[in-house]
């Protein structure tokens, strides 16, 4: 079976976001993959500027710190999944 994991950035509604991104990531297993956000919110302070991290049902990259958001890019890397990158749009 194939996943694909899919998560957009921007906004419609909201004339300052001048572009929409969707990504996805496809993998033939989930197995590791579910134990990245765990693994990074346990790297996370629970004291200092950090710490409201902690508490939020979802890592979003527009209210998170830089540190955990190289964390989180560096466990998806670990991973060792295969990359396909596709385009798309006129030219």
């Amino acid at each position: 079976m194939q996943y694909a994991i899919i998560d957009e950035s921007g906004r419609f509604g909201d004339p300052e976001n001048k572009f929409l991104v969707f990504a996805a990531v496809c993998v033939d297993s989930l197995i590791g993959l579910d134990k990245i956000i765990p693994k990074v919110k346990k790297k996370i302070p629970t004291k200092g500027f950090r710490k409201f991290e902690k508490s939020l049902a979802e890592i979003k990259f527009s209210i998170t710190g830089d540190k955990t958001r190289k964390l989180t890019l560096e466990l998806i890397r670990e991973q060792n999944i295969t990359q396909k990158v596709m385009k798309s749009g006129k030219k």
